[in-house]
C-alpha cells in the first residue's frame, strides 16, 4: 500500500475511533435527560410548569430512542474531510427561521464542546492535516464539534422536540458530551501516536495559512459574490445612520488618510473609504471582493510581512498574555500586578514591532497599541474590569495584523465586542453589582485566548454571546423582567389583532354579510381574539370558544328561511350575546358601550332572520367556522408600526398591576425614518440621562421588544420608563434622552491615538 493510502487510512480510522466513542455515550444522554426530567419541575413551580414538565417527560418516553438512532444516523453521515469541496459560493442558500435557530443553539453547543478539548482537538486537527495535506480541516468534517452538535439538535428536530424542550435538557447534554467529546479526541490522537503520526508538534503550525505562507483569512472574511453594495460618497454618512456611527466612520477616513500621507501601501490595504453598516461587508478591504483585483481600488497585503509578523508571536518565548494579568483568572488582582502586567504588554508590543518586516506592519502594531492604550487609561472603566480589556490586547492585535476590516471598517466584530463591554460599564449606577457582567467577560476573554488562530470567527462568535447573556442578564434586576414581559404582551396583542383582521378580511372576502357583522368582527372581537391569546395562549379553552363564537355570528347573521334553523337561532341566541359580553368585558369595554354594540348586531341578525335571500352554504360556513377555530395557523408575518399604548391598555391586555411603569405612548408628530432609525440601533445595556416632566434619571436600556417597537429603561427606586419607538426618537432628537457615553469606547480611544500621530507620526515606524 502507498504512503498517501496509509495515510488516508489512518486518518479515515481515527475519524471512526472519534464517532463511535460519541456513539457509545448516546444512551447515557438518554440517561441522563430522563433523570433530570423525573426531577423536573421544581418545587413550588407554577401549575404552567408543571404541566410544561409533564408534558415533556412524556414526549421524552416516547421520543428518546428515535432521536439516539437520528442521531447516530446523522453522526455517521459522510462529510468532506478535507478543505477541497463545494465552492463557498454554492454553499449560499435561504435558510427557515426555525433551520437558523438550530444551527445558533448548535453553534453554542459546538463551543462548549470545544472549550475542555482545546488541546486534545489542536493536536488531532494537526495530525489529520499533516495526513492528508491539508492547510485546513473542512469546516463540516465528522471531527469537527459542530458536525457532532448539528447531528444532536438536527436529530432533535427530526423527531419533533422543540427549542424549548432543548433549553430545559441542555444542561445535563452539554456536560455529558464536552467530557465525551475531549475523551474522543484523546482516543484519537492516542491511536494515531501509536501508528507514528506526527509524534512532535511545531506550535507555529497553529497559525493558519495559504499557499503562499499568508495566514489565511478568517471564516466570515471569505469574498462575497456579487456586485458590491452602493455607497454614499466617502465622509457622508449613510442614510439614518447615528451620530456616532456617524462619527465612527469618519474616524475611520481619517485614519486612511493619516496612513495615506506616511505609508500609502498601508492605505491601499484598508481599501477604499466606504461606509458601513452593521452586518454589510465593506469592499475593497482585506477578504472583499476587491481586495487585490484589478481596478479595484485596493491591493494585495503583504503576504509575507503577514506571516512574519504573525509567526513570531506564536514563537514568542513568553505567552501573549501575560502572567500578571492572568493570575485575574483566580480572582481580583493587585494594582501593581496590573501594572507590571500592562508594562509587560507594552514591552511584547515594542519586541513585535521591531521584529516587523513592513512598515504597515509596523503601522498596524503602533495603532492598535496607541488605542489599547488610551483604553487601559479609562478612568471610568471600574478597575476589576479593565484588566479584561488589558488582555484582549493581544488577541485583537493578532486579528488587525490580518484583516483590514478592525482599523478601516465600523463594523468589525472585536471592535463591536470592545463598544458594547465598555458600554455596560461605563456610566453604570454604583448601587448595581458588577459580578455577573465581570464573569461573562472573564469567560469572554478565556474563550478568545483559548482560540487565537480562528481569527475574527471568534471575535463574532463571543460578541452574540456577550448579546444574549445582555438580554438576560439585563432582566434580572427588580421588578425589570415582570416589566419587559407586560410590554412584549402588549406589542403581541397589537400584532395579534392587526394579523386577525387581516385574516379575518381574507376569510370573509366578498361572502353576503351584514356590514354591522363585519364592523364588530373586524374592529371589536379581534381585539377579544389577541387579548385573549395573549393571556391565555392560543389554544387554551377561552381563546378556541371565543374563536368559535365568532363562527357562530356568522351562521347567525346569514339568512335562515326554513323554520327549523330559525328554531335554531331563537333557541342559541341568549348564549351567543352572553358570550359577545363576556368577550367585551374582557376588552374592559363599559356597560354602555357594551349595549350599543350588542344593538347593532341584534338588529343585523333580526333583519337576517326575517331575509328570503339565498342563504350562505352550509359548507362555506362549515369551512369557515373550521378555519376561525385554528385561526392562529393561518396568521400572516405582518409587522405592525402603531401600537395603542397606555397604563390602561397595559393592565387590561395584561390583567397585572402596572404602576411600577412610566408608560410614555407615542404622539401625532411625525418621525423621520432617519430618526427611527437611529432610535432602533440604541443598544441594550448602555446608559442615558432621560428628562421626562422635568425630573432627570439615569436609566439603562434594559429591554427592546422584538420588532423594536417598545424600549424599556430601567432606572433606580423600581421607577422604569416603557418608550414607543417614535418617542424615543423624538427625545433623542430633543436631547430629552442623551446617551451618557456620546461617543464608544473604541471611537474615543481611535481619536486619541490619531492625536498622539498626528502630532508624531514617526513613531508609526519607530
Amino acid at each position: 500500500m502507498s504512503d498517501a493510502s496509509t495515510h488516508t487510512s489512518h486518518a479515515q480510522q481515527a475519524r471512526r475511533l472519534l464517532l463511535r466513542h460519541v456513539l457509545k455515550a448516546l444512551p447515557d444522554v438518554v440517561k441522563d435527560i430522563a433523570t433530570l426530567l423525573d426531577k423536573l419541575p421544581e418545587p413550588g413551580a407554577s401549575s404552567d410548569k408543571v404541566q410544561l414538565a409533564d408534558n415533556l417527560r412524556r414526549s421524552w418516553l416516547t421520543r428518546a430512542l428515535p432521536w439516539q438512532r437520528a442521531a447516530g444516523q446523522r453522526l455517521l453521515e459522510q462529510a468532506p474531510s478535507s478543505t477541497s469541496g463545494t465552492p463557498l459560493g454554492s454553499e449560499l442558500r435561504l435558510l427557515e427561521e426555525e433551520d437558523m435557530e438550530i444551527q445558533i443553539l448548535a453553534g453554542r453547543l459546538a463551543q462548549t464542546l470545544a472549550a475542555p478539548a482545546q488541546d486534545e482537538f489542536n493536536d488531532l486537527r494537526l495530525r489529520l492535516q499533516h495526513l492528508e495535506q491539508t492547510h485546513e480541516l473542512a469546516h463540516n468534517d465528522t471531527v469537527q464539534p459542530a458536525h457532532i452538535t448539528q447531528a444532536m439538535l438536527g436529530a432533535w428536530s427530526d423527531v419533533g422536540l422543540t427549542r424549548d424542550d432543548w433549553l430545559h435538557c441542555q444542561p445535563v447534554v452539554e456536560r455529558r458530551l464536552a467530557q465525551v467529546f475531549n475523551e474522543a479526541c484523546h482516543l484519537a490522537n492516542a491511536w494515531l501516536l501509536q501508528q507514528g503520526v506526527l509524534p512532535h508538534i511545531d506550535l507555529r503550525a497553529l497559525v493558519r495559512r495559504g499557499r503562499d505562507g499568508a495566514p489565511l483569512p478568517a471564516h466570515g472574511t471569505a469574498a462575497a459574490t456579487g456586485p458590491a453594495p452602493t455607497h454614499p460618497p466617502p465622509g457622508a454618512p449613510a442614510a439614518g445612520m447615528s451620530p456616532v456611527a456617524a462619527k465612527l466612520q469618519d474616524m475611520t477616513q481619517r485614519m486612511r488618510q493619516l496612513l495615506a500621507d506616511h505609508i500609502p501601501a498601508a492605505a491601499r490595504w484598508m481599501g477604499p473609504a466606504t461606509p458601513t453598516s452593521a452586518g454589510t461587508p465593506t469592499p475593497g478591504v482585506a477578504g472583499g471582493p476587491d481586495a487585490g483585483t484589478p481596478g479595484g481600488g485596493g491591493s494585495a497585503p503583504s503576504h509575507k510581512a503577514r506571516a512574519d509578523a504573525t509567526t513570531l508571536m506564536v514563537a514568542m518565548p513568553h505567552p501573549p498574555t501575560p502572567g500578571a494579568l492572568r493570575a485575574a483568572d483566580a480572582g481580583a488582582i493587585a494594582p501593581e500586578a496590573y501594572q507590571a502586567g500592562v508594562a509587560e504588554l507594552r514591552q511584547q508590543t515594542r519586541a513585535l514591532k521591531q521584529a516587523a518586516s513592513s512598515q504597515q506592519d509596523k503601522a498596524v502594531i503602533e495603532v492598535v497599541a496607541l488605542i489599547f492604550d488610551s483604553i487601559l487609561a479609562e478612568e471610568r472603566l471600574p478597575p476589576s474590569i479593565r484588566v479584561w480589556f488589558a488582555r484582549l490586547q493581544m488577541p485583537v492585535l493578532r486579528v488587525a495584523l490580518v484583516d483590514a476590516d478592525f482599523l478601516g471598517s465600523t463594523d468589525h466584530p472585536a471592535r463591536l465586542l470592545l463598544d458594547r463591554m465598555g458600554a455596560c460599564v461605563m456610566g453604570f449606577d454604583a448601587g448595581v453589582s458588577l459580578e455577573p457582567l465581570e464573569a461573562e467577560m472573564r469567560r469572554i476573554v478565556q474563550v478568545v485566548e483559548q482560540y487565537p488562530e480562528t481569527g475574527r470567527k471568534v471575535f463574532e462568535i463571543v460578541h452574540k454571546e456577550f448579546e444574549a447573556f445582555l438580554s438576560q442578564h439585563l432582566l434580572e434586576r427588580g421588578e425589570t423582567q415582570k416589566l419587559a414581559n407586560l410590554a412584549e404582551q402588549v406589542e403581541l396583542k397589537e400584532t395579534l389583532t392587526v394579523k386577525f383582521t387581516i385574516e379575518l378580511r381574507k376569510l370573509l372576502g366578498q361572502a353576503p354579510v351584514a356590514e354591522p357583522v363585519r364592523d364588530f368582527l373586524f374592529h371589536v372581537w379581534t381585539e377579544v381574539l389577541a387579548v385573549a391569546t395573549v393571556r391565555h395562549g392560543a389554544q387554551h379553552e377561552v381563546s378556541t370558544g371565543f374563536r368559535a363564537v365568532a363562527g357562530e355570528l356568522l351562521w347567525m347573521a346569514s339568512a335562515k328561511p326554513t323554520r327549523a334553523e330559525r328554531a335554531k337561532v331563537i333557541g342559541r341566541l341568549p348564549g351567543l350575546m352572553a358570550r359577545l359580553r363576556e368577550g367585551m368585558t374582557l376588552l374592559g369595554l363599559t356597560a354602555a358601550l357594551q349595549d350599543q354594540h350588542i344593538k347593532r348586531v341584534s338588529d343585523a341578525l333580526v333583519e337576517a332572520f326575517m331575509a328570503r335571500t339565498q342563504p350562505l352554504s352550509d359548507q362555506w360556513l362549515q369551512d369557515m367556522t373550521q378555519r376561525l377555530g385554528s385561526l392562529d395557523a393561518y396568521l400572516a408575518d405582518t409587522e405592525v408600526e402603531q401600537i395603542k399604548l397606555d397604563q390602561y391598555s397595559i393592565e387590561m391586555i395584561t390583567g397585572v398591576d402596572a404602576s411600577d411603569i412610566v408608560v410614555v405612548p407615542d404622539t401625532e408628530q411625525k418621525i423621520s425614518a432617519a430618526l427611527r432609525a437611529w432610535a432602533k440601533g440604541l443598544e441594550r445595556g448602555a446608559w442615558f440621562e432621560l428628562s421626562h416632566n422635568g425630573f432627570a434619571s439615569l436609566v439603562q436600556l434594559s429591554w427592546r421588544s422584538p420588532q423594536k417597537q417598545l424600549f424599556l429603561f430601567a432606572g433606580p427606586e423600581r421607577r422604569s420608563f416603557l418608550l414607543q419607538q417614535g418617542r424615543v426618537a423624538s427625545y433623542l432628537e430633543a436631547g430629552l434622552l442623551k446617551p451618557c457615553e456620546a461617543e464608544t469606547l473604541t471611537l474615543r480611544a481611535t481619536r486619541d491615538a490619531l492625536n498622539k500621530l498626528d502630532a508624531n507620526p514617526e513613531r508609526l515606524l519607530a
